[in-house]
């Protein structure tokens, strides 16, 4: 749901614009102005009704009669209409649930109108078709069901081009089959769509875009209590696909349809080849956030993540280790200029036949994950990449159970990272050649290698950097079970650790295999796989709260707190509880400064832990 109703400045640390792309708050004053146009458009002019069902008299038995009439709403009665609607530059509403003539003719719907009872099913062709160039239109469309369609070099479901804005709001998209965008297909600099408390579910396309494509600088918008759900692209991105476009979504929280509960967000997903979940490419935009607010107006649920859940690349199961698909099982995105933010997102459950069980990016791709500052969102775990597969069908060598970077920009801040799997190097993370990677104030725990016959294991790490230079600054490796070493490096690698903890005892904290190690600060288990730098000190005792029981909060007192200065790593974000950095404890002696090792910032009243860090 989108409460915003005013154009307001997003007050948020997760945004960074690239050249000539569209921001996430031009994306967010777009949704506004859509929301705004809405609730102050005058509905006087002609009212047409639509239906055969008494008491009364409707003035229609089709809605494109009603829509060629000139009207400027359309009240429609529950039914079945079997036709292929277009609207040409056209401002119109559209209202489905009506459950008689007399009832559309006096405007009166029943309570909670079931978008189901009024259908749309063409039978072939797409159901409806928005379009012309005009001018400025806008075309509302509530309470209505559309499945069925078939849109041969088409979308199925919907369609929109040209100078239109359209609005959805208990709207079904079902069983539709599409060309490009199985369900809904955006396409031109001047088309955007808003959908709002609706189900976009079991479409398919028989290349990109099983639920949602757009391409051409279009502009997808989805509110907080939508779900994307069960559709499926023969190639390319299950749920989404973004082309050269732009795509903002709230979506993820529990609701209640009918009284019964309903979650929300990109959820069980397929694609044949790459991007389960969504698939972004040429300068695409990705947009995922639990709730941007300023002040008292919020876009999304401001309490809950967005969330991109269950969705697999590779359907078809037929990925090799050699080949071009089965990546990315949740988003994969690719090419300069394309940018992905993901501000309180969940990347929880998705699987890659081959690469990227949750996210992988490639060839100058930009990608920010972390927690929006100021959220209520619970702050540690409102960002978490949980138990993604990479390697689902490929027996050996996949990399990145979580997060799989190739040669692109990433930033990933104060996310709890668990429990992902790999059959080959980052069960975690895999980095091969950024062009900048910064982890930062994140939590790695509990990732799990898969071990399968002939299939081996030993070249898997938590946390591997193939090439280039990388920054893992105040985060915390912890029981991890990992075969060869909890980080490895390639030959060409250089890793900075600083201000970090590795505590993984049952193995080596590091595999340098001819990498560099920079250390600062920090603390491990061991220090002899490190070469004993000056900047890693070994672990005396334990200094987590509960590490069996993952709370992984350091104890005050500890030898992490108070253990680095300023220099360490300069302008520091908040801590995995949004918590500021470089609190000093009065009662305990600076080691160099006031900052904690690891994720946590002890706090001299954080004693007693009680919003559960580590808890999935």
């Amino acid at each position: 749901m989108l409460n915003k109703i005013m154009l307001v400045a997003v007050a948020t640390s997760i945004f960074f614009p690239a050249a000539n792309a569209i921001t996430e708050q031009e994306l967010v004053e777009r949704a506004a102005q859509l929301q705004n146009t809405k609730s102050s458009r005058s509905l006087l002019g002609i009212i047409s009704t639509v239906g055969t069902t008494g008491p009364g008299s409707c003035d229609f038995t089709t809605i494109q009669a009603a829509i060629d009439g000139g009207a400027n709403l359309v009240r429609v009665v529950q039914g079945t209409y079997v036709e292929n609607l277009s609207v040409v530059d056209r401002d119109i509403d559209i209202q489905g649930g009506y459950a008689s003539c007399a009832d559309a003719e006096s405007g009166n719907l029943p309570m909670d109108p079931d978008a189901a009872s009024t259908v749309v099913d063409p039978g072939s062709l797409t159901a409806l078709n928005v379009s012309g160039s005009g001018s400025s239109n806008l075309v509302s469309i509530v309470n209505m069901q559309f499945s069925g369609g078939s849109g041969f070099f088409a979308p199925g479901g919907i369609g929109i081009s040209g100078d239109n804005d359209v609005s959805l709001d208990n709207v079904n998209i079902v069983d539709n089959f599409g060309t490009l965008g199985g369900g809904v297909l955006v396409t031109g600099g001047s088309a955007a769509l808003l959908v709002e408390n609706s189900f976009i579910n079991n479409n398919q396309s028989n290349t990109d875009g099983g639920g949602l494509a757009c391409t051409d600088s279009g502009i997808i918008i989805v509110g907080a209590y939508v779900q994307i759900s069960g559709n499926h692209a023969d190639e390319n991105g299950g749920g989404i696909s973004a082309d050269n476009c732009a795509v903002l979504s709230f979506a993820g929280d529990d609701i209640v349809f009918g009284r019964v509960p309903m979650l929300t967000g990109i959820l069980g997903n397929t694609a044949n080849q790459h991007g389960g979940g969504i698939y972004a490419e040429q300068g695409a935009g990705i947009f995922l956030s639990g709730a941007e607010c300023f002040g008292l107006f919020c876009n999304g649920n401001p309490f809950a993540p967005a969330r991109l859940s269950a969705n697999q690349a590779d359907a078809d199961m037929n990925a090799t280790l050699g080949g071009d698909d089965g990546d990315g099982g949740g988003l994969y995105a690719t090419g300069a200029g394309t940018t992905v933010s993901l501000g309180n997102t969940w990347i929880d459950q998705n699987s890659a036949g081959r690469d990227g069980g949750g996210i992988y990016v490639t060839s100058g791709v930009e990608l920010l994950m972390g927690a929006i500052q100021g959220s209520p969102c619970a702050f540690s775990g409102c960002s978490r990449i949980f138990g993604n597969t990479a390697g689902a069908t490929v027996s050996s060598g996949t990399w990145g159970g979580g997060i799989t970077v190739i040669a692109s920009a990433v930033n990933v801040l104060q996310t709890l990272i668990e429990a992902n799997t790999s059959n080959g190097p980052g069960t975690g993370v895999y980095v091969s050649s950024p062009t900048t990677a910064v982890f930062e104030g994140n939590m790695f725990f509990n990732q799990i290698p898969i071990t399968r016959t002939p299939a081996g294991t030993s070249t898997s790490y938590t946390f591997f950097l193939n090439s280039s230079e990388a920054t893992l600054a105040y985060n915390t490796f912890a029981r991890n079970n990992a075969p060869l070493a909890v980080i490895g490096l390639g030959s060409m690698a250089t890793l900075n650790f600083l201000g970090s903890v590795v505590d993984d005892e049952s193995v080596d904290a590091f595999s340098l295999n001819g990498g560099t190690l920079v250390t600062d600060c920090s603390a491990a288990h061991e220090t002899t796989s490190a070469g004993n730098p000056a900047g890693l000190s070994t672990l005396i005792g334990d200094p987590f709260v509960d590490a069996i029981g993952y709370d992984f909060h350091i104890v005050p007192g500890s030898e992490l707190e108070d253990a680095c200065d300023a220099s360490v790593f300069p302008d520091p974000e908040p801590d995995l509880d949004g918590d500021s950095r470089g609190f000093d404890n009065p009662d305990f002696p600076d080691l160099e400064g006031p900052y904690d090792i690891g994720a946590d910032e002890t706090l001299t009243s954080d004693i007693i832990f009680a919003d559960g860090l580590g808890d999935p």
